[in-house]
């Protein structure tokens, strides 16, 4: 957009970053044993994940077999060790939010599945870019 970095570090509080996710429909979910070619290329399946359920669809859903959306977020305050980050174009801050224990959208997103709020699907482009 050709504003300065420093410009950007010293005038930016927070970053916020929001996806809607469909919630799978509760009366025709169906539990599924993990296979790990059912997740995303280059996703590492975590060991505890044993089951994950899928979509299959009943005249309550319209036969899409979800119902619903749930909103995840990834909150980024920008503190005085990050912009100093941004003020030397270092972006690439997966690391230092793994520091500051900040819960990105594709951790939300796996926490839904664990919790069989969604499926693998609904999540697939989140999780495959990490």
């Amino acid at each position: 957009m050709g504003v300065p970095a420093h410009l950007i570090a010293s005038t930016l509080n927070i970053s916020v970053a929001q996806r809607l996710v469909r919630k799978l429909c509760q009366d025709c979910k169906e539990k599924t044993p993990v296979q790990k070619e059912t997740f995303p290329i280059h996703f590492i399946t975590p060991d505890y994940l044993e089951s994950h359920y899928i979509a299959k669809g009943c005249s309550k859903c319209y036969h899409t077999g979800y119902n619903g959306r749930k909103a995840i977020y990834e909150l980024l305050p920008v503190g005085k060790e990050l912009a100093v980050h941004i003020k030397h174009n270092e972006l690439q801050i997966d690391n230092y939010m793994k520091q500051q224990n900040i819960k990105t959208l594709s951790d939300q997103a796996l926490f839904m599945v664990l919790q069989g709020e969604t499926s693998v699907d609904e999540v697939f482009a989140l999780l495959a870019n990490h």
